[in-house]
């Protein structure tokens, strides 16, 4: 009979290779049963606790938290939260020793610049203390992605402390803003209070321009228009039979006619009817052929596309790009 027994498991040992690999952000398979050597850190509160993993020579799981044994099942747990955030032996030696984390104890030093202090220069400063870093953070991150790699946890946690802080900055900048405007709002607001009754008041000459003088000016104009339809057939009829003086004088009977004006008021400025054209859609096809190239039709189109896309629903003549956003 051949024999099927199957072998023994390898012993698992220290190997390095994979935490390394993490530490330089590029992908790893990992298993959620089987932690990799390395050092690494776990959310704790607001801050991190520092995670070592080896092996002893057995083939025995070891891991330490924040200085103090866990056992296996403890390990286990943490290793799918560990595995993406790799630090240095170096790092984990400071903080094991008390020292702060780099990235939050950075946040903190700079949050304070501002506390309590809100004047523009404060904020300010604190802005661009942080505003600095988030630069080279940024270059950094853009050359480890054109590398075809992506940033490690620790340095995405970075990033996103410092993000928040700068977000949080721009909010009490913003407050700050309108605390200072405030009382110019206030006091407009009161004038608009003490001026509203009086324009209110006066809001009574539309209804005038409406109702008592408009009917007057559609019939004068109906009479222009039967004197200048009058004036122009005459002044046809002269062309075909009349003398010359009887054509220049309905000539200058029809441009009379034309030229009366037709409006209402003998003080300032007079009121007459004035044209407003508009457009009636016939071919919507044709109308959005000439506008398709507006800059504000691109813009309605583009947000009813977006709202559509966020619905499930693709839009014919579109592609869905992008997923996630950080936020």
């Amino acid at each position: 009979m051949t024999d099927t027994a199957t072998a023994p498991a390898p012993v698992k040992t220290n190997d390095k290779a994979k935490w390394e690999v993490r530490l330089r952000g590029e992908k790893v398979i990992t298993h959620p049963d089987d932690p990799d050597y390395g050092f690494y850190r776990i959310p704790r509160g607001d801050t991190f606790a520092t995670v070592a993993y080896w092996y002893e020579k057995d083939g025995t799981l070891r891991c330490r938290i924040d200085g103090k044994d866990a056992d296996e099942r403890a390990a286990l747990e943490w290793w799918t939260w560990a595995c993406e955030r790799p630090i240095s032996y170096e790092l984990f030696k400071q903080v094991g020793a008390g020292e702060p984390w780099p990235d939050l104890g950075v946040m903190l030093s700079n949050s304070k610049l501002a506390v309590g202090d809100n004047t523009l220069d404060g904020i300010r400063d604190a802005i661009e203390n942080l505003k600095r870093d988030a630069l080279r953070v940024v270059t950094e991150a853009e050359a480890t992605v054109k590398a075809g790699a992506i940033p490690t946890a620790d340095k995405a946690d970075y990033a996103a402390n410092l993000a928040n802080a700068l977000g949080a900055l721009q909010k009490r900048a913003d407050k700050a803003r309108l605390d200072e405007k405030r009382p110019f709002l206030d006091d407009a607001a009161k004038v608009d209070v003490k001026w509203k009754p009086v324009l209110a008041a006066a809001d009574i000459y539309t209804a005038l321009k409406a109702k008592a003088v408009k009917p007057y000016l559609d019939e004068m104009q109906r009479r222009k228009d039967a004197r200048v339809a009058a004036a122009r057939a005459a002044a046809e009829a002269a062309m075909r039979t009349g003398s010359e003086q009887q054509q220049e004088a309905a000539r200058e009977a029809l441009v009379e006619a034309e030229a009366a004006p037709v409006t209402a008021g003998t003080v300032g400025r007079s009121v007459g009817l004035r044209g407003q054209k508009t457009a009636v859609i016939e071919d919507i096809a044709k109308v959005f052929e000439f506008f398709k190239d507006a800059p504000d039709v691109i813009e309605v189109l583009q947000k009813k596309a977006n709202a559509a896309v966020r619905t499930g629903i693709v839009v014919p003549g579109t592609r869905v790009e992008g997923g996630k956003k950080a936020t």
